[in-house]
């Protein structure tokens, strides 16, 4: 997920989706969303819509890049 970040930081991309699938416990949901709240890049996150994943995945929106003008 780090290398995911980075690449759209790169890119000057402000949205990723992040697959995490679907379980019985989302014991992996419960340790993305986690990580996501520390990261001061992430403006904010929430599940993805049923066609884009549902439950099984989570769109983050990250700050837009600063510019030298800014």
């Amino acid at each position: 997920m780090t290398q995911l970040l980075s690449q759209a930081k790169q890119k000057n991309e402000t949205m990723v989706k992040i697959v995490h699938g679907k379980g019985s416990e989302a014991i992996l949901k419960t340790c993305v969303n986690g990580w996501l709240r520390q990261l001061p890049e992430v403006l904010a996150f929430c599940s993805a819509p049923p066609k884009d994943g549902g439950n099984g995945a989570v769109l983050v929106l990250l700050k837009k890049p600063k510019t030298d003008g800014e």
